[in-house]
């Protein structure tokens, strides 16, 4: 498992990209506007985006996922039922909730309730599954 997170470019950002060595396919969670250095990041490392998880729709600027999405094929999730209403709508997105699951490789990404704030939001865990240990990465890892 190979995590990379990125220079704070605004208040809040918590941009990662995770990826699996073995099988080249990578993740971004939680894009910003520069969304050039996380596709330049990804191809110095010859990784292939295949997935965009938004844990904060309010955040994170639609432009960004879109821009990924037309740019790398990726598929963009968004967290929280209401896709349309939290601003994605004018993406291909599909809604990522608490117990979703995505796996690539020996890499997994669980969307996990975070409880810490006034209210409650998804964040997402990063399990290595050759070595048992988990890293919070968006919205949970910025606390």
């Amino acid at each position: 498992m190979y995590v990379r997170r990125f220079d704070v470019e605004v208040p809040g950002d918590g941009t990662c990209l995770v990826a699996d060595p073995s099988t080249h396919v990578a993740a971004i969670v939680d894009p910003q506007e520069r969304v050039d250095r996380y596709l330049a990041a990804a191809a110095d490392d010859a990784l292939e985006v295949r997935y965009v998880l938004v844990t904060d729709p309010a955040e994170t600027p639609r432009q960004a996922c879109r821009r990924l999405e037309r740019l790398s094929g990726a598929r963009i999730y968004v967290a929280g039922a209401q896709v349309r209403a939290n601003g994605q709508g004018d993406c291909d997105c599909l809604p990522i909730r608490v117990g979703d699951v995505i796996e690539f490789g020996r890499t997994r990404l669980s969307v996990v309730r975070d409880d810490r704030c006034d209210e409650p939001r998804e964040a997402v865990l990063v399990f290595d599954l050759d070595r048992s240990d988990a890293v919070p990465i968006g919205r949970i890892g910025r606390g």
